[in-house]
């Protein structure tokens, strides 16, 4: 074994012995003199609540001398035991004017009374997590609190909150088009393994930067400068929808943007129209409320291609460490609640030493470089796909400009030497914007199995034929002329591994070492499961949304145990775990099929996207579906899960032996497993190179394992699934049945945006007017719910 040693974005919480932390439920209502219902403020998680509930609580006499830790709404904790609970009742007129002024900021006629609350609900000792490790979120979640309270209460240099775990700088710099960027952090606390096997609280921290809308800025100037900028009025309408604003004459007063009128008449007065209530202002009589960041979905697409969080492993350590020190996280309050956080990153080893084979034709093995980077050779394919006819859907301009290039490709991709009887041309307009002339242009070759490629620049084009391509069951290809036009080998040589492999191919296959006795794809025992989920945004890509959730499922259901196909279901909105029913009916589904080639013994879950306070969840509810579809098939099988997350907060640096003084990112094929979760079996995998940025080391916690699997095994066997990529040449940063599942999640969300755009009246409706998922998933799946032959999607 060859152990290194790296840094973590980690650092070690100490306690006092001694440290208690008494909790007390906050309740602050405001009670309308006119019988109106009563308003719940702390129960409001949104920042201008929020600082009204810091503010109401600032106010009580019992607490000026106390220093404590408030989450904002529902929940303080003080590090002494208060007297007694308080009951404070305030008349609007008596509140001082301070108050005054933040109540009239969220309710429009404030007459009434204030009713505050604080009553004792818990006590714990703050080291007691040793003991409680099976539900140590409170302790969690207290120290969270502790280290965000000075950052988030001081008068100089403070921190907001802006979503859960994540704290924004309020310093404005510079980004594109009038709007600003800020600087801040996301962090969580968690219960590691510490020295000698003993359990030890830990801060762990990533930099960010997130883009905002500039804080009280006047409305019109935004926008002026937005359109100046080259952009229209439709997209500031998407970028603005929702946005809060007030009026110059009355800051109190909340206003939420909905759309323009007027901009589509020239020399005329533009107002901006507001939600709910319809009323309209001129723009140069609006201003923009401070803290409000933009969704990536609702920008124009030149800046979501801006990525503002990609740094050299060096200039991101730096930034943490920055962020670390700005948060002056030894202060007043940790020291009143015995809390002491260490000053260095957690420093351990990582081993790089296991290797993956990777085999063509005739069990060629190839040759991997130093990032485990190997060519693939289209004429050595370990499996050609089946290749009939390729037709040709372009203009007659787009055909005379591609037609060699087309046949080229085809020539590599079917290693036949006629690719020119093979290739034939349909002409067809390919700027359409209904659905049926896609669809029934497809149809014609429907069962055929002929490949359809489609060349074209039009921007709505590919989308169209996806949809076609799902109702029809027609693999197709869709090209851009300036991509096939004249093209390049490396550019060749990727398209013809997406075609062998849309077209029932493998490329390459791994082999596993006898470190790998259990898990050996090789063995046809292993059935693989990759689970992911996609939400929906909603209307202009914020708030509230009828669009389901997307399952993405990718497993290795057919003839060779290494080719993985895909499909997905509609579920539930925006809920995280997996629905049961659908999830028991598509695995029997693979199950059944599977079995016609290969005996299963084992099925492997992978999933992604869960927080660990949902691991519980999928064991019971998830794995109990997959289980009760084993056993509807009377198949006695075991099962191992692990979850993978690729989006923590712990970042990994380490210093190359060949002298360099600059942090680096991990290298390929490396595994760290200090740092990792107490009680869990967990560890980090660096399974790629990062060409640009930091590599993302991905979190792997095994949640089952029913057939006593080692941890040279599960590193082994899931660093080999990222190598099964097909069309990349070297391994990719996740297993690839996740990325798989994640992509054919979001291609179910891109063919019902098309169908709900395009062809509203066809999406399927139960009783109420809901969506009928199972309907929805039948009409939008290839050949109608039929598990795809191939993975279509490649």
């Amino acid at each position: 074994m060859s152990l290194k040693k790296c840094i973590s974005s980690q650092w070690i919480i100490k306690i006092d012995r001694n440290a208690f932390a008494f909790q007390y439920n906050v309740k602050i209502v405001f009670e309308y003199s006119g019988g109106q219902k009563r308003l719940f403020i702390s129960e409001n998680n949104k920042n201008y609540f929020k600082a009204f509930c810091r503010k109401a609580i600032n106010g009580i006499d019992e607490l000026k001398r106390l220093v404590y830790a408030y989450d904002g709404c529902g929940s303080l904790w003080t590090p002494k035991a208060l007297k007694s609970d308080i009951e404070v009742e305030i008349p609007q007129p008596d509140l001082d004017d301070c108050l005054k002024q933040y109540l009239q900021t969220i309710i429009e006629n404030p007459d009434g009374v204030l009713h505050v609350s604080l009553k004792k609900a818990d006590v714990i000792m703050m080291t007691d997590f040793t003991n409680s490790l099976v539900k140590d979120r409170p302790w969690r979640t207290l120290m969270e609190f502790i280290l965000s309270e000075d950052a988030v209460t001081r008068k100089g240099n403070p921190f907001v909150t802006h979503g859960s775990g994540c704290l924004m700088e309020t310093t404005e710099h510079e980004f594109l088009y009038g709007l600003k960027y800020r600087e801040g952090n996301y962090k969580g606390c968690h219960v590691i393994n510490g020295n000698h096997g003993v359990p030890e609280m830990s801060l762990a921290m990533n930099y960010c930067r997130k883009v905002f809308f500039p804080a009280n800025a006047n409305f019109q100037k935004f926008i002026t400068d937005f359109i100046g900028s080259g952009k229209t009025y439709d997209d500031a309408e998407i970028l603005c929808w929702g946005l809060r604003l007030c009026t110059n004459d009355n800051p109190r007063r909340i206003l939420q943007f909905e759309n323009f009128i007027g901009h589509n008449i020239s020399g005329g007065d533009i107002f901006a129209v507001m939600k709910n209530s319809k009323e309209k202002f001129s723009l140069k009589d609006l201003q923009i409320i401070p803290d409000q960041s933009i969704p990536n979905d609702a920008m124009p697409k030149d800046l979501k291609d801006v990525d503002l969080n990609k740094f050299k492993p060096h200039d991101r350590k730096r930034f943490v460490e920055e962020q670390f020190r700005k948060l002056r996280l030894n202060n007043e309050v940790t020291a009143a609640f015995g809390v002491t956080v260490e000053q260095n990153m957690l420093e351990g080893t990582f081993d790089d030493s296991i290797s993956v084979n990777v085999h063509a034709m005739n069990n060629q093995m190839l040759v991997q470089d130093k990032y485990g980077a190997f060519k693939s050779d289209c004429r050595r394919y370990y499996k050609r796909g089946n290749f009939k006819k390729v037709i040709l859907f372009a203009t007659i301009d787009d055909s005379a400009r591609i037609s060699e290039d087309i046949k080229k490709v085809v020539k590599f991709a079917s290693n036949k030497s006629d690719a020119d009887a093979m290739v034939s041309f349909e002409e067809f307009d390919t700027t359409q914007k209904t659905l049926d002339p896609w669809v029934n242009a497809l149809k014609k070759h429907k069962g055929s199995g002929n490949l359809v490629i489609t060349v074209d620049e039009t921007p709505d084009s590919h989308a169209f034929l996806k949809f076609a391509e799902a109702v029809t069951g027609v693999n197709t290809q869709h090209l851009k002329p300036s991509t096939i036009s004249g093209v390049r080998s490396q550019t060749m040589q990727n398209i013809v591994h997406k075609l062998n492999i849309k077209m029932g191919g493998l490329n390459h296959v791994i082999r596993f070492s006898e470190n790998v006795p259990n898990l050996d794809l090789n063995n046809g025992k292993i059935f693989v499961m990759g689970l992911d989920v996609c939400h929906p945004t909603g209307e202009k890509y914020k708030g509230e949304t009828d669009e389901p959730s997307f399952v993405g499922l990718s497993a290795n259901y057919m003839e060779h145990p290494q080719e993985f196909g895909n499909l997905f279901f509609a579920q539930t909105i925006r809920k995280e775990l997996i629905d049961q029913r659908p999830l028991t009916y598509f695995t029997e589904k693979l199950l059944s099929h599977v079995q016609k080639f290969r005996a299963i013994k084992t099925i492997v879950l992978l999933r992604d996207g869960v927080s660990e306070g949902q691991y519980s969840k999928v064991l019971e509810e998830e794995i109990g579906a997959i289980k009760k579809a084993a056993k509807n098939l009377k198949l006695d099988v075991k099962v191992v899960a692990f979850i993978v997350t690729k989006n923590g907060n712990v970042r990994h640096f380490y210093h190359s032996n060949n002298g360099g003084i600059e942090w680096e990112s991990m290298p390929h094929g490396s595994f760290i497993n200090f740092g990792t979760r107490y009680g869990f079996q967990q560890f980090y995998m660096t399974a790629h190179r990062s060409l640009i940025g930091t590599a993302k080391t991905i979190m792997i916690t095994k949640i089952c394992d029913e057939i006593g699997i080692s941890l040279h095994e599960a590193q082994e066997f899931l660093l080999g699934l990222t190598y099964l990529h097909q069309i990349v040449s070297s391994p990719i940063s996740l297993p690839t049945p996740i990325n798989q599942a994640e992509a054919i999640a979001q291609r179910g969300q891109t063919l019902y945006r098309i169908l709900k755009t395009y062809c509203s009246s066809k999406i399927p409706k139960n009783h109420d007017g809901s969506i009928d998922n199972k309907k929805l998933t039948e009409l939008l799946s290839i050949n109608n719910e039929s598990l795809p032959i191939s993975r279509y999607n490649a």
